[in-house]
């Protein structure tokens, strides 16, 4: 999980640095799919800290 998390940082920081650049050409597709599957981690995360906490009420 590291390695992905450290691969989609690089990917997203070189999108960054390309558009800083006054470029905009960058594999959206790529760009889309670890935006999506991030914020999906994240939404589960957030899922089950909330049932964590509900748990302790």
């Amino acid at each position: 999980m590291r390695d992905k998390c450290n691969e989609a940082l690089t990917f997203f920081q070189e999108c960054v640095e390309l558009r800083n650049r006054g470029s905009f050409n960058f594999d959206d597709v790529k760009y889309a799919e670890i935006k999506s599957q991030f914020f999906n981690a994240l939404t589960e995360i957030g899922i089950e800290t909330w049932k964590q906490i509900k748990e302790l009420s």
